[in-house]
């Protein structure tokens, strides 16, 4: 490559603007004495002149022509910079209020900075490539080549991550580069990346055209894809050694970190809020530091602790949070009848520093749902039995719930049956069924319930979204025809068998593959716990055989031996869900561990099974945006109720619903009308990016003023595996270095590897200049230009 450039300690641009000066300068001197000379002499003479001086003067620049080639095969240096979370670490102590920069720019001041950045050295050795990368991804930060040769940026700040990629594949960089040196395209995911590495290890060393060598800067922390020492299989040595530099430290920070919460996201406001920290804690032994949460810079709950340099730990917490509602429910609007609240909190890890004040170190954030009113139940059974005492204890043992019960016969007035003193009227009208969120049925006598009741019951199910429970017993009277209403919305149907042949029990068995296994969840979240729990149960004396109706799903089975039937089955029936259970002694359950699991097990079933209420409601709106946390990729479920300015129902075929975050609107989806539920809309968001979102609605024909609901959402971020372990993994990248033909270093021991990768250069650079300003062709077209001169001078008349 050759190049045109100036040899003169004067700046090129200072010497070129005097340069063009006195040519002008001349040009303009010379102009005013032939001014009254014919064209084109007096354009043409000073234009000849200044020319001619110009080129004398940049002599003094010394104009030289340098030419650049390489001796020997050109060497291409791939540099790359693990551009993850990890290398974020700065590697501080506890105590260090402070801040180092991070792994990332610490590897980057190895690479550019100092009198001769190592970039600007081997850029005149041979081509440098410098790229971050990441997960599947990575990105070129810089590059020189023979032909292009570069500068290096002298602010290398301009080259730190905009955007950490996460997580850290090891592997799919090596799979990108083996394809590379091997002479095969980078694939563009992990099937292609599995056809790389058959293909790159079938090449032959004879392929590779150039040295090649790597150089790796990386903590190690490789959480993604196949594992790289798979990859390294068949790597050619001679042509691509792997040189690694380890940056960060070889144990776990001197600090703790708050690495996860495990809480509920959803209470009722009277519950106390209770769940783990979980923490990375590399603090030396008996350091002390605290642990907090905080709900908008409100202390809500603290404990102290001490270090104890174990590695993993968990801190459980407990706390109250009605005060919190109160204060929150005093903020609302008026006009507004909120049901549940999303509360903002956050976890922190606070250390003291030397100077004595507080460093947060790390936290964690997430919102909770509260619900903040009772759900109502109505429990129905025509005796007190068992079962429906049992059950009516648990549910009135709840602070959640508000359980009306009664004892129905037929030709008889309701009997209640609630401990609670103060006794509620029976529904007797639609409205009233219509304000029950759950409804329980037992064993119901024919006659029981008339055949308006049962409408009544249907439509609160079918067309107002309530629940209901159906606990079979032994007398079969749910095959009535007097309750042919209803007994269309129950999931089963009985059948000829008769198994109280039988002396042996039921045992009840949930189905674990059922999408819906959370629902039996009795355990403590441990592998294996739950089934453990289950099979302990005490067993069922008596079982209603059933066999399950299309569209229905089964929960629990009932076995013994080689027989198997449903025990609980379930379906969704217009906007409601119904659950039915085939026998009515779960009472059983309590057997040695009184409500341990009795109670456990209602409380899940019953909050499954209800129907959901509405966020917020308004005069006219009503609008509820499910959980208050999701994560990237789910669906987003948005209800939503409408009425006019009469109170009736909304007829508009569909309604908007809006997502916005920090005012600005980020996505809108349409709410249809449910066909069964009148005034009722249903949508979702899908593909929300992470971040904290404002739910609201449009409605046609109503005014912003008019519609001041919104709910809150967070969707989160991936779990991003790179912050659990933040050690440097010495044993991996040593291998990584061995199995490749490089060499491995830590970032203290960096100049063992310039000095081992200058001894590894098989080319050199060779630059020769031409001196222009010393040359013919430089004086033979100034010696051209005055002779013209002094011709035309001479043809002017003017010698």
């Amino acid at each position: 490559m050759t190049e045109f450039r100036f040899l003169s300690s004067l700046p090129a641009s200072v010497g070129l603007l005097l340069v063009v000066a006195a040519a002008l300068i001349s040009w303009w001197l010379y102009r005013r004495e032939i001014y009254d000379f014919p064209r084109p002499y007096r354009w043409l003479l000073p234009t000849l002149r200044s020319t001619a001086i110009a080129l004398t003067l940049m002599m003094l620049l010394e104009p030289t022509l340098r030419s650049r080639y390489f001796e020997g095969t050109p060497t291409r240096l791939q540099v790359w910079l693990d551009g993850t979370a990890s290398m974020a670490e700065e590697d501080t102590s506890a105590k260090e209020s402070g801040s180092r920069p991070n792994r990332y720019a610490r590897a980057l001041e190895m690479l550019a900075t100092g009198d001769t950045p190592k970039l600007e050295k081997w850029a005149d050795q041979g081509e440098v490539f410098l790229g971050r990368f990441g997960a599947d991804r990575s990105a070129q930060l810089w590059q020189s080549t023979v032909k292009q040769p570069a500068e290096v940026p002298q602010d290398y700040a301009s080259l730190q991550p905009s955007e950490w990629f996460q997580p850290t594949s090891l592997s799919q960089l090596l799979i990108r580069e083996k394809g590379r040196v091997s002479g095969f395209s980078a694939p563009a995911n992990e099937e292609e990346a599995a056809l790389s590495v058959q293909e790159t290890e079938r090449a032959s060393p004879s392929e590779n055209l150039q040295s090649n060598p790597i150089l790796l800067f990386t903590d190690g922390q490789h959480n993604s894809g196949k594992s790289p020492l798979e990859v390294v299989a068949g790597w050619p040595k001679e042509s691509a050694p792997l040189y690694i530099v380890g940056m960060g430290r070889n144990a776990p920070p001197e600090t703790a970190t708050l690495l996860a919460v495990d809480s509920p996201t959803q209470l009722f406001r009277t519950d106390r809020l209770q769940g783990t920290l979980q923490i990375q804690d590399g603090l030396p032994a008996g350091e002390p530091f605290q642990v907090a949460i905080y709900h908008e810079g409100e202390l809500l709950w603290s404990e102290p602790l001490r270090g104890e340099g174990s590695g993993g730990r968990n801190i459980p917490f407990s706390f109250s949070i009605e005060e919190v509602v109160k204060k929150l429910e005093q903020n609302q609007p008026t006009d507004q009848s909120v049901q549940r609240l999303t509360i903002p909190l956050t976890a922190r890890i606070e250390l003291p520093s030397t100077d004595g004040a507080v460093v947060s170190k790390s936290e964690r954030s997430w919102l909770l749902g509260v619900t903040t009113r009772k759900q109502r139940i109505l429990l129905l059974d025509s005796r007190s039995r068992w079962e429906s005492r049992y059950l009516r204890n648990a549910l009135e043992r709840d602070p959640q719930w508000s359980v009306d019960a009664y004892l129905v016969s037929p030709g008889k007035a309701p009997r209640w049956f609630a401990q609670s003193g103060n006794e509620v009227p029976f529904p007797l009208e639609g409205d009233d069924y219509l304000n029950y969120d759950l409804i329980i049925t037992g064993e119901l006598e024919p006659g029981a319930l008339s055949a308006e009741q049962q409408d009544h019951l249907q439509h609160a199910v079918v067309r107002g979204g309530a629940g209901w429970i159906v606990i079979d017993g032994a007398r079969g009277y749910w095959e009535d025809p007097s309750y042919k209403v209803v007994r269309s919305l129950i999931p089963t149907e009985k059948i000829s068998v008769d198994p109280s042949s039988s002396l042996q029990s039921w045992r009840a068995v949930p189905v674990i593959d059922s999408p819906l296994a959370n629902v039996l969840e009795l355990g403590d979240g441990t592998a294996g716990n739950n089934e453990t729990i289950w099979n302990q149960l005490p067993e069922l004396k008596m079982l209603v055989p059933v066999k399950e109706l299309p569209g229905s799903q089964i929960l629990a089975t009932a076995e013994r031996g080689k027989e198997a039937y449903p025990l609980i089955v379930t379906r969704n029936y217009g906007a409601g869900r119904i659950v039915y259970f085939a026998s009515d002694e779960t009472w059983r359950w309590r057997y040695e561990v009184a409500d341990k699991i009795h109670q456990r097990f209602w409380n899940q079933m019953s909050r499954w099974a209800m129907r959901l209420p509405f966020a917020v409601e308004s005069e006219y709106l009503a609008l509820d945006s499910g959980q208050p946390m999701y994560r990237i990729g789910e669906a987003i479920e948005i209800r939503a109720r409408v009425r006019n300015s009469d109170g009736e129902p909304s007829q508009l075929s569909t309604i908007e619903a809006v997502a916005s975050k920090s005012g600005q609107i980020m996505a809108t989806t349409t709410l249809a009308l449910e066909t069964s539920l009148p005034g009722v809309y249903r949508g979702r968001f899908v593909g929300l990016q992470a971040g904290d979102y404002d739910i609201s609605l449009q409605v046609p024909g109503l005014s912003l003023d008019a519609n001041p609901l919104k709910t809150e959402i967070r969707v989160l971020e991936p779990e991003n595996p790179e912050l659990l372990r933040v050690a440097r993994n010495d044993d991996l990248l040593t291998q990584l270095a061995t199995a490749t033909g490089g060499m491995y270093v830590t970032e203290d021991k960096i100049e063992q590897l310039w000095d081992h990768m200058e001894l590894r250069h098989n080319s050199k650079l060779i630059e020769s200049d031409q001196l222009l300003w010393q040359s013919f062709w430089w004086f033979i077209p100034i010696l051209a230009l005055i002779a013209m001169e002094w011709w035309l001078r001479k043809k002017a008349g003017l010698i």
